[in-house]
């Protein structure tokens, strides 16, 4: 678990749910960093996994939110930089391996098995239970310095 290489550099960067969360609740100190990590990003390749959407948009319809619904969809059907993949067969395989190894939960295994079915150089995240993946450089939000 590291800071890992500068983030505009990086190439392929695989991103976790919850800094999607912060970028868009944008309350300080966690959504203008994220900002700033889309920002140092921007020359990249952003992947997540299609449990993402699904995460953030469960919360919308929960609580009512269908202004922020509609910003989460404009924003992963509309940001040409970003990939949401889905969950295939190579996936579904390694996301079982992890979470055989590692005791994460299903939604946890399928977000690192995406990043390194990607080739993503960075896996960022603000969960460190994550950090125990090896296969990919885990580096936790929190711990990221801009």
């Amino acid at each position: 678990m590291g800071q890992g290489p500068s983030l505009d550099s990086v190439g392929r960067a695989a991103v976790d749910t919850s800094v999607f969360i912060y970028l868009f609740e944008a309350r300080p100190p966690r959504g203008p960093k994220a900002v700033q990590l889309f920002d140092a990003m921007a020359s990249s390749t952003v992947v997540t996994s299609i449990i993402t959407p699904i995460e953030v948009l469960t919360h919308c319809k929960r609580e009512g939110q269908t202004e922020l619904e509609k910003q989460y969809v404009r924003f992963f059907l509309a940001t040409g930089n970003l990939v949401v993949m889905p969950v295939d067969w190579e996936i579904a395989e390694r996301a079982a391996e992890i979470r055989a190894r590692h005791r994460l939960r299903t939604p946890d295994a399928i977000q690192a098995a995406t990043a390194i079915v990607a080739g993503a150089k960075v896996f960022l995240t603000n969960d460190r239970r994550l950090a125990k993946v090896d296969e990919v450089n885990v580096v936790v939000f929190d711990g990221w310095a801009p």
